[in-house]
């Protein structure tokens, strides 16, 4: 581990973090959420986003796949009555997978755990580095919520399948307001399967759903 890894983990140790840039839209999001109302993060890492959800008193389902980062995330949410955790990852169908994780994990395991992902294809994971994981269809997770006011969504390329498969299964229209973060910039490769998405809610009319998270 390098110094600045050492580094960062003692401030985290004591509970100092970089303060999260937000984005205006997805602020302004959080600000209309009351008691009462639903909200999901997919990809919730550490729950730095997550903690802003829940000071709002809604309802938060936070899922991350990481044991790692999943430990964080649990320690920084465990006083709100208001917030379940969930070590899984969403998916387009329930069972069992692989969680990839970046090259340099050994290096900052928490710092680089932001960029596990369940495709083995991703520009900065090593195929030979992962954990055995559990996942869940994003179908079984809105199917009973009529009414979702908020879902945030960063899940390092794995966007694709899970987007289309609420599409396909008729729960996307459930969202209110969604914030994804896309992967195509940086993996050229999902630049058609992105831009096929895209159209594919544009076309369905759900403009509540934006693609430029970070």
């Amino acid at each position: 581990m390098s110094i600045k890894s050492v580094a960062r983990e003692l401030l985290r140790s004591i509970g100092f973090e970089r303060k999260a840039k937000v984005d205006p839209a997805f602020q302004a999001a959080v600000d209309q959420l009351r008691t009462g109302d639903i909200a999901f993060d997919f990809g919730a890492n550490i729950g730095v986003y997550t903690k802003m959800l829940a000071l709002t008193g809604a309802t938060v389902h936070a899922y991350e796949p990481d044991p790692i980062a999943f430990k964080l995330l649990s320690k920084r949410l465990a006083e709100f009555k208001n917030v379940t955790v969930h070590n899984l990852a969403v998916s387009s169908q329930s069972g069992d997978a692989l969680l990839f994780r970046h090259s340099t994990f050994g290096d900052d395991p928490v710092a680089a755990s932001q960029s596990s992902s369940l495709l083995k294809e991703k520009h900065n994971v090593d195929e030979n580095q992962y954990v055995k994981i559990q996942v869940v269809d994003i179908y079984d997770l809105f199917k009973d919520h009529p009414k979702i006011a908020l879902m945030k969504m960063d899940i390092e390329g794995a966007e694709l399948d899970v987007l289309n498969r609420a599409l396909d299964a008729g729960v996307a229209d459930r969202v209110s307001a969604a914030f994804i973060e896309v992967h195509d910039r940086k993996d050229p490769g999902l630049a058609p399967a992105t831009i096929a998405l895209k159209q594919r809610f544009a076309d369905a009319g759900l403009a509540q759903y934006r693609f430029d998270w970070h």
